[in-house]
Parts: structure tokens; C-alpha cells; sequence
């Protein structure tokens, strides 16, 4: 009998090491394939998040300051910031600290992944299951869809809100399946802490409360009638989930009515945003099984919008599809194995509410489904448990193949690494396959820029104008805005302001002629470095005045539009002028910090010592209630040393 129960232990722990080796293996294989991309560059957001991170090592005490007043979202993202103050002060912050660190996070995300998906398809008696968990794991790690999240190096505010959502699972399965035993007390309180750091990482990980009951109904559901701590019946269950539908859609409702004003500056309405992410998450699901890496990338904005349900009929057809998925679902929600299946498609849309409904944001970008996508890799589990339940002989063939699946994704995912570890490559990428995006070109017109390419830079300068014309930017761009990029562009590549797009700009005109702040930022920098010295700034300076400054003008612009203008006006020395754009700044921004040292330093430097005081008054009124950082007050300290 010993000789018996020794034979059927072998296989049993040689299967667990197998298991064991093949995700040792798949974790080997992910990183031998992200590791080329810590040689991109920061993008996009990342100037925004990072850019000062630098000075930190220079003011220490500002640590704190910076974390709390971040304001990347609607709660500040405290958790994600320290991860990079953390990197800033033990590594140095640069692109491949950034990205490595990343890489390494996305690789414990995917143990997450493959312990939640062990669970659950232990819970449900599901053959093969470590073997399964594995397999369905190592699919999610290795999608490239998840490329652009792990090497967009800001992007680790999306990945640390799947670490404490995933986390926040793994503990409620693991009590709810008696697999360790707490205090319903100490489970809450724990919870609590997860869904805090979760959301302070970055606001979408709110999306862990319906997680807990789409788990509760879809997954546990069979077993509440004994359950200790859930015997609340079939009734209290249906009750329990279509309250959870009315105050999501109490909640979208009132986020409607808060969000609709944010679409005053998009080229779209929310309605039309709405229609389109319809289609755009039937592509979704399509690039994570599926994918088509030429499509995949950085920028999006070239998705054609739903102006109706008709136009284009693609967005008919992703409603009545989306639709139906929903309807069959909830008329054969009684069948096992289609509960389990609602709970992975539900897992995948519920992890979009955020991002993909009422909100003013963008309409397509990859690395949202980075957490939701953890329900589409667990729906073949599904589908295989039901198979092979019924048909035993099916498992290891099916597991084979859904390994293979897996491995296959490497090969697309190392072609995106590969693209995105070099940024002139990724850029011509971009724009190839994105020809209509405005950021493609814009980006494109940057590159050639810097290498000489003066004629061909404007050539993008202008497709990503002709696109913003049709819509495909974050927000309509002006001629003006055209103008100053291309001067930015003619300094860059050629060390002079170019004549014609000044020339130009003499002509513009109306109420509001610049409105993209990030071209005035390359303007202010690109004369701060002196990169194309001349007379031309004075000509480029005097129209300017005359737009927002002279005797008739009624221009108006955003407020940091007149911040940079000061900028550069304090670059020539021009106190004066540099003063009243400051003061045009303040109009629109009265109790900013920035704004108030500004008009301190161009007051003193102009010999106003009545206004110097009354500045160094509102300054010392506003640290009293805590408006200034310790590197503002520093600085206010400098110049009041300094005056007496």
C-alpha cells in the first residue's frame, strides 16, 4: 500500500515542479523580451510627472511637498509619485531606471495574476488548474498590448492601481474560499488600506469595489446558501446586484452632468464620445487575442469619431453587439458556466467604467487595459474548464495550445519592444502607420528637426495642422499655434527664427490667436538656451505686444501662455513688458505663487519698491495659510534678505 501511494505521489510533485519551471521559464522569457525597451526615452506625460524630479537631490525637504500637491488626476496620485521619488533618490531618475523598474513591476503583477487565477479555478474544481493559471497568466503578461503601459514610463500609475486592485482580490478570494481565515474586521480593514493605496495611485483602481461584487455574485455565488458568513439567499443576492447597477448608473449619471463641461474644449461631444467607445473597446478585446501590432503604438488620436449611431456603421454594429453579449448573458445567467463567463467579460468592462464612459479624455489608449484585460485572459480558463469537464481527454491538448497562444505573443511583443527602445523608430512608426494623427506628426516634425531636416519638418508641422483641422487632436489648434511651432522647428534645426512663419504671425489676429501652452513652453526654452540668437526676437517680441499688450488689443490666451511671455521678456531683460504679461497672468491666476514671485522679482529689478512690498505682503498672507512650498518660501526669504 505505501508502494501504491508512493507511485501516485511522484507524478503529483513532479507536475507541481513542471508547473513550477514553466512559469519560471515564461517569467525568464518576458523579461529577456521587455529589457531592450529601457532604451527609449520619456514621452508624452512623463516631462509633466518627472521633469523636476531632478531637482529634488538639490532641496530634500520639497520630497513632501512634491508627492502631496502632484495633481495628475482628480485625487493627486501620492502613491505613484513616491514610487518615483523613491527611484529618484536610491537610482537616479533616467528612462531606463524608469522602464526597468516597470518591467520588474509588471513581472510581480503577473505572479498576482497567476495566484488569482489559481484560486478561483481551484474554487470552481477546474481540471488541470496551476497548470491552467499558468498558461492563462503568462497570455496577460505577455500581450503586447501591455507594452505601451510598462514602457510608458508614467504609466506606473496604471500598473501600481492594478497591483493593489489584483492584491485586493487575491485576499477577498482567498477568505471567501477558506483558504486563510479572518476577522470580517480585519478583512475590511485591510481592504480599505489596499482600495486607498490603490486610488491614490491613480483614480481608476475605484473600480476594485464592483470587482468584489461581480466576484461575490459570478464566482462564489454557488456556495452562499451555506456560507457562514453569507447566507443571504438567492433574493438577497438579485437584490444586492441590481443595487450595485443603479448606483453605477446613479454615479455615471452624476458624473454626466459634472464631466459634460470638460468637452468644451474637445472636438467632440460626450455623446459622440460614448458611440465611439463602443467600437473602441470591440478593438480592445480584438488587439489583446488577436494582435495587430502594425496598429499598435503610442498615439491614437486618429480614430474616426461616431458623430451618430450611423456614421460610421461600425458604431451600429459595436452597440448591437456589446448589447447582445449582455442580453445572452443575463438570459442564461443560471447556467455555471456562463456566470463565470459573465464574470470575465464584466471584470474587462467594469475595469474600463472610468476611463472609457462619460469622462473628457481621449478616445483610445492601450495601456487602459492593463487591469481590465485581466478578465479577457481568464475567460479561455473558462471556456476550457467547461470543455473539459465534459470532455476529459481534450485537457492536455487545449492546455498545450493555450501555452503556445501565450509563447506566440512573445514574438509580437519583442517587435514592440524593439520599436519602442528606439524613438526615432517608434516616431516613424507612428506616422506611418497613424499618417492622420496629430501627435504622430507633430512628433515627426520635432525629429527632423533635430537633425537638419528643415523643409521636411515643416512638412509634418503642417499635416499635424491639417489634422488638427479635422478634428484629430486633444484640442483644436489655431494658426497661430501652427506659426509658433514652426519658428520652434526653424530655431531648432537651423539656429535662426525662419522669416516666413513670422511673417505670418504679423497677420493673426481674434480673440483668442494662442492656445497651445506646451508650443509657448518650446519657444520660451529654445530662446532661453539661445539656441538662434537675432533680431528677429524683437520683431517676434513687438508682435506679441501688439496682440495681448497694445493700445488696441483684445486678444486673450490661457494663463500660462502670458506666464511664458514673461519668461521670455525677462530672457531680454525687458522688466517692463516682462511685468505686464505677469500681471495679465495674475488676472487669470490672482493667489499663484509663481506669479506673485515673478511680479516680485520685476518690481524689484524695476525699482518699485512701494509695489515690492505689497507683493512680499500678499506672499507672507499667502504662507499663512499654507500656500507656498519650502522652495517658494526659500526663495521669497532670498529676496527679502537681499532687500534689507
Amino acid at each position: 500500500m505505501q508502494s501504491n501511494r508512493g507511485n501516485t505521489l511522484i507524478p503529483r510533485y513532479a507536475n507541481r515542479y513542471l508547473v513550477g519551471l514553466l512559469w519560471a521559464v515564461v517569467l525568464g522569457v518576458s523579461f529577456w523580451a521587455y529589457f531592450p525597451g529601457i532604451d527609449g526615452s520619456y514621452m508624452l506625460d512623463d516631462s509633466h510627472s518627472l521633469a523636476k524630479l531632478s531637482h529634488l537631490g538639490l532641496a530634500p525637504s520639497d520630497a513632501l511637498t512634491y508627492i502631496l500637491s502632484d495633481s495628475s488626476g482628480f485625487l493627486g496620485r501620492p502613491i505613484s509619485i513616491a514610487s518615483f521619488v523613491l527611484e529618484q533618490s536610491y537610482f537616479g531618475t533616467t528612462p531606463a531606471t524608469s522602464k526597468t523598474i516597470n518591467i520588474f513591476l509588471h513581472i510581480v503583477n503577473a505572479n498576482l495574476v497567476m495566484w488569482l487565477f489559481a484560486i478561483l479555478l481551484r474554487f470552481r474544481g477546474t481540471p488541470k488548474y496551476k497548470a491552467l493559471a499558468v498558461a492563462c497568466a503568462s497570455i496577460w503578461l505577455l500581450a503586447p498590448l501591455s507594452v505601451s503601459t510598462v514602457l510608458y514610463s508614467v504609466q506606473r500609475m496604471a500598473m501600481l492601481a492594478a497591483f493593489f486592485s489584483l492584491s485586493s482580490c487575491i485576499l477577498y478570494s482567498l477568505w471567501r474560499s477558506y483558504s486563510i481565515r479572518l476577522s470580517p474586521v480585519l478583512l475590511v480593514a485591510i481592504l480599505i488600506t489596499l482600495f486607498f493605496c490603490g486610488i491614490y495611485s491613480k483614480e481608476n483602481a475605484v473600480v476594485m469595489l464592483f470587482f468584489f461584487v461581480i466576484l461575490e455574485v459570478f464566482w462564489f455565488r454557488d456556495s452562499t446558501l451555506t456560507d457562514r458568513y453569507y447566507a443571504l439567499g438567492k433574493l438577497r443576492f438579485s437584490l444586492l446586484f441590481a443595487g450595485i447597477v443603479i448606483v453605477l448608473v446613479a454615479v455615471l449619471y452624476a458624473l454626466w452632468a459634472w464631466a459634460e463641461p470638460g468637452y468644451v474644449k474637445r472636438p467632440f461631444t460626450m455623446e459622440q464620445r460614448l458611440f465611439t467607445q463602443s467600437r473602441v473597446l470591440w478593438d480592445y478585446v480584438g488587439q489583446f487575442y488577436i494582435p495587430d501590432v502594425r496598429r499598435m503604438g503610442l498615439f491614437h488620436d486618429d480614430i474616426e469619431v461616431s458623430s451618430s449611431v450611423l456614421a460610421p456603421k461600425s458604431t451600429l454594429y459595436s452597440l448591437v453587439g456589446w448589447t447582445s453579449v449582455l442580453t445572452v448573458l443575463g438570459v442564461l445567467i443560471r447556467h455555471q458556466v456562463v456566470r463565470l463567463m459573465a464574470f470575465c467579460i464584466l471584470f474587462f468592462l467594469l475595469g474600463h467604467a472610468v476611463e472609457s464612459t462619460v469622462l473628457s479624455l481621449e478616445m483610445y489608449y492601450e495601456h487602459r487595459n492593463y487591469l481590465p484585460s485581466v478578465g479577457l485572459a481568464l475567460l479561455p480558463a473558462v471556456i476550457f474548464r467547461s470543455l473539459v469537464i465534459r470532455w476529459p481527454e481534450l485537457g492536455s491538448v487545449l492546455l498545450a495550445w493555450i501555452i503556445i497562444w501565450a509563447f506566440y505573443f512573445v514574438f509580437k511583443t519583442s517587435s514592440q519592444v524593439i520599436i519602442w527602445s528606439s524613438p526615432p523608430l517608434l516616431d516613424v512608426h507612428n506616422v506611418t502607420m497613424h499618417p492622420g494623427s496629430f501627435r504622430a506628426n507633430v512628433s515627426m516634425a520635432d525629429r527632423l528637426a533635430k537633425v537638419g531636416a528643415i523643409s521636411d519638418s515643416f512638412e509634418y508641422s503642417a499635416r499635424a495642422h491639417a489634422a488638427s483641422l479635422r478634428g484629430n487632436a486633444i484640442t483644436p489648434e489655431t494658426n497661430a499655434d501652427w506659426l509658433v511651432r514652426d519658428l520652434v522647428l526653424g530655431c531648432v534645426a537651423s539656429a535662426t527664427l525662419p522669416e516666413a512663419p513670422l511673417s505670418e504671425l504679423s497677420k493673426v489676429g481674434g480673440s483668442y490667436p494662442v492656445s497651445s501652452v506646451r508650443t509657448m513652453h518650446l519657444l520660451a526654452r529654445v530662446h532661453g538656451l539661445e539656441q538662434c540668437p537675432g533680431p528677429r526676437w524683437d520683431k517676434l517680441s513687438e508682435l506679441f505686444y501688439a496682440l495681448y499688450l497694445g493700445r488696441n488689443a483684445q486678444s486673450n490666451a490661457p494663463r500660462d501662455v502670458f506666464r511664458l511671455l514673461a519668461v521670455i521678456e525677462n530672457q531680454r531683460e525687458d522688466y517692463q513688458l516682462a511685468l505686464e504679461y505677469t500681471e495679465r497672468y495674475l488676472a487669470l491666476s490672482p493667489a499663484s505663487p509663481a506669479g506673485l514671485l515673478m511680479k516680485l522679482h520685476f518690481e524689484r529689478a524695476l525699482g518699485n519698491d512701494e509695489a515690492v512690498d505689497e507683493t512680499i505682503r500678499a506672499l507672507l498672507d499667502l504662507n499663512e495659510t499654507g500656500g507656498l512650498r519650502d522652495s517658494e518660501l526659500r526663495i521669497l526669504s532670498l529676496y527679502t534678505s537681499i532687500i534689507r
